[in-house]
């Protein structure tokens, strides 16, 4: 390296300016900080703040199963029939909602009865066979099937006894 290089390497790192490293770095307090700092907001042309008052404008938010008039009608203004067309989906969710509705509460219903057609028929033939049994000289196990069918049909009762109260205080 010549002396030239050697001079020319000591101007340019004195040119530089030197950032200090993690450990060099001096606290200065937040408001001493802030003071060189300057908010400056934009300035908008007219254009551009209508852009901003129109994005206020549309955020606006609704609920329920249609939208207020005033939407539907602008609908109308960018769709054809649009608000119409709005109003028909929302009958014909409507009209299905409702006859699922119908056919889960008939499902129900008819669940109901043939379950009930069911212990009607495990019951009776308990106590018919526990009478038949008596009657054929076997009287303790025919006792046992005749009281056994009486049990159910008083746990049935008091059962349907009690859910019905606890849906009158409900």
């Amino acid at each position: 390296m010549s002396v030239f290089d050697e001079e020319a390497s000591e101007q340019q790192s004195s040119d530089i300016e030197r950032t200090p490293g993690p450990d060099e770095l001096t606290s200065e307090s937040d408001e001493e900080a802030d003071e060189g700092i300057e908010l400056v907001e934009p300035e908008l042309d007219a254009e551009q703040e209508e852009a901003v008052a129109l994005d206020a404008i549309i955020a606006a938010q609704f609920s329920g199963p249609l939208p207020p008039p005033d939407i539907l009608r602008a609908y109308d203004e960018v769709v054809e029939r649009g608000a119409e067309r709005i109003v028909s989906q929302w009958e014909r969710e409507t009209k299905h909602r409702h006859s699922l509705e119908s056919r889960q509460l008939d499902a129900f219903i008819s669940g109901r009865t043939r379950a009930q057609w069911m212990a009607f028929a495990v019951i009776f033939t308990l106590g018919v066979g526990g009478l038949c049994l008596v009657a054929l000289g076997h009287s303790l196990l025919g006792v046992a099937g005749f009281l056994t069918a009486l049990a159910a049909v008083a746990a049935s009762f008091f059962r349907g006894r009690r859910s019905s109260e606890n849906e009158e205080f409900d």
